[in-house]
């Protein structure tokens, strides 16, 4: 399926051109209003709180700027996909009709996304509060160690959480539904085909955890804009473009396999 992926994504280079296009515009936002060296705002002994407040209103407006444009792009994107995995072929004509068709059903899913990731930190913050605490108690009172066992926690849980909820948003363009039987059809592929989903959150992961294992200081530094990171978000890019459209056709193959019992 990864080959049928890379496959499609060559006959189609109006995929990748759209996708640049939004990763371009979505990291000029980020370069704008994002502050480029985030933990120097807070670490400074003579916090000036106007300025802070700045900051943190600046970086809002960006995430919230990114999320819309992120709603807006998979609307149409995500009708792009679904021609590419059920004709072979999809054209640039096809992204607005997608944002018409779609928009509304990527914003309710967005919003349902947004409540599960509230519950699975409100699940983290339960686990890894506990063993924060116990390896203060045994004198293990380095933030660097503090943050490494938080992230692996983090990442653990998100890698063995997500393959329930990684085959829906597929479901909404493939099976152009609500997004409740949406959901439905995607925990119920998801379940099937968990521990390829499993092996795919790994590989995504790949390019953050060589940076958190060789360059973590600019990670604790929030050096977003750092030669390192500009690399890893080069990388991610890379694979997530292939990752989404790998979700599009898993679910779309299986889904037939299904109908045609």
């Amino acid at each position: 399926m990864i080959k049928k992926s890379i496959k499609l994504l060559k006959e189609n280079p109006v995929l990748i051109l759209f996708y640049l296009i939004y990763m371009a515009i979505a990291f000029t936002i980020l370069f704008l209003l994002y502050p480029h060296h985030i933990n120097q705002r807070i670490s400074t002994s003579n916090l000036d709180l106007v300025a802070y407040a700045i900051t943190m209103i600046k970086m809002l407006i960006a995430l919230g700027l990114i999320a819309a444009l992120g709603i807006v792009f998979i609307s149409g994107f995500g009708n792009m996909l679904r021609e590419a995995v059920i004709n072979g072929t999809t054209s640039k004509s096809s992204f607005f009709p997608g944002v018409k068709r779609f928009f509304v059903r990527s914003l309710l899913a967005a919003f349902l996304y947004f409540g599960f990731a509230i519950v699975l930190g409100i699940v983290m913050s339960i686990i890894t509060i506990p063993i924060t605490i116990t390896q203060v108690l045994n004198g293990h009172e380095s933030i660097e160690f503090m943050s490494i066992i938080i992230t692996v926690i983090t990442m653990t849980i998100t890698t063995f959480s997500l393959p329930f909820l990684m085959l829906w948003i597929p479901s909404i363009f493939v099976d152009d539904t609500g997004i409740f039987q949406a959901l439905k059809n995607g925990v119920r592929m998801g379940v099937k085909n968990y521990w390829k989903l499993v092996l795919a959150l790994v590989i995504i992961y790949l390019p953050s955890g060589i940076l958190m294992l060789f360059n973590y200081p600019v990670v604790m530094n929030g050096e977003i804009f750092a030669p390192a990171m500009l690399v890893m978000y080069l990388l991610s890019a890379i694979i997530s473009i292939v990752f989404i459209l790998f979700l599009f056709v898993l679910y779309w193959e299986k889904r037939q396999k299904e109908l045609n019992y």
